[in-house]
């Protein structure tokens, strides 16, 4: 096993979905045996998060260090990187999770397969407001200066970019 770099993880036989580097330049992968595999920048294994039931399908590390895992069933994971403590929320949806990202200081945006966009409560996971009428999967969401929300989905190869009003 080696890599462009000389430096390679094990094999993840299930496959994986999405990855990230950490702020500890460790690599995360969201995988399709519902764990996330945290591998070292020299490819040593160095933890398994296990909680999910069900297939990961995004994962994201926000600017507090707090990595959040979607799945294929609509549960958001939520890890303190520090002490892995865990905590998880269904949002409503059962939905594949396509999207994560903070939307501002105290929310994220959640987005699914079927269009749905949610605003997040970052401290207690809860969904603060759905926005619906997207359709496809989500992959981008930004908020306006004044207050709109632009959101971008994907159906195919056709993208479609929505604005919704606060």
């Amino acid at each position: 096993n080696s890599g462009a770099t000389g430096k390679s993880t094990n094999m993840i036989s299930s496959g994986f979905l999405d990855f990230t580097v950490l702020s500890d330049d460790t690599i995360a992968f969201a995988a399709m045996d519902s764990q996330t595999h945290i591998y070292s920048q020299n490819g040593d294994l160095i933890r398994k998060l296990t909680q999910p039931t069900s297939y990961l399908t995004k994962i994201f590390q926000d600017s507090n260090d707090r990595l959040l895992v979607g799945t294929s069933t609509g549960y958001l994971h939520s890890y303190d990187t520090t002490s892995w403590a865990h905590s998880s929320a269904y949002m409503g949806v059962s939905k594949l999770i396509t999207y994560i990202a903070e939307m501002d200081a105290n929310n994220y945006f959640v987005g699914t397969s079927d269009g749905t966009v949610l605003i997040v409560d970052m401290a207690s996971l809860s969904v603060a407001k759905t926005l619906t009428g997207a359709s496809g999967d989500i992959e981008g969401a930004y908020r306006e200066f004044g207050g709109q929300i632009s959101v971008m989905s994907k159906i195919g190869e056709v993208h479609n970019i929505y604005y919704f009003d606060l």
